[in-house]
């Protein structure tokens, strides 16, 4: 009631409405939030003739607006632990990407300097090799490629990996169907 006859009423009269979210209390105690507006109606003579309020229960709308909070909260967490997920994968991708673009260049190196001159056993085990290395970095590339950064954003990683070099050894592995894809 002090707010009322202290701040609601006074600024209805100086300003003609005063309006604002306000509590009543129930005779049994409990406290109702409603949201209040109080107009001064005024003669023609600016005397005033009649104040009144209208008053709307916002119980409901609290009990949304609570779930709401709930909810971004638990959507917070949830982003802020699949976030951490993301740096993890993107911290072992980045420690198993080193190792694995070495095997497969280093057999790729190989193969370009003495695949004519190598069994083809050796050549085979070698296109094996960077095949898996191949398919190991696009394993982790698609278990990385799509996470979503520090402000929602979503991003990619690197395009996808080169072909083998292509030796006269290996035409005729890939038209046996033997070269890995």
């Amino acid at each position: 009631m002090k707010f009322r006859t202290e701040v609601i009423v006074p600024e209805a009269l100086r300003n003609g409405y005063w309006r604002g979210e306000v509590r009543f209390q129930t005779g049994q105690g409990t406290e109702i939030p409603v949201w209040q507006t109080m107009v001064a109606h005024r003669d023609r003579a600016g005397e005033l003739k009649l104040l009144t309020s209208i008053l709307r229960d916002l119980r409901e709308q609290k009990t949304v607006e609570s779930r709401l909070r709930e909810s971004e909260a638990a959507l917070r967490a949830l982003n802020s632990q699949l976030q951490d997920r993301a740096a993890v994968c993107a911290a072992v991708a980045h420690d198993l990407d080193s190792p694995l673009i070495t095997i497969d260049e280093d057999a790729r190196r190989v193969l370009e300097e003495y695949g004519p001159r190598l069994p083809e056993e050796a050549r085979a085990l070698l296109q094996e090799l960077s095949g898996a290395a191949v398919r190991m970095r696009s394993l982790i590339d698609a278990s990385c490629r799509t996470r979503i950064d520090a402000r929602g954003a979503w991003s990619h990683r690197r395009p996808a990996p080169r072909p083998l070099p292509q030796h006269p050894g290996q035409a005729k592995a890939a038209g046996e169907g033997q070269q890995p894809a």
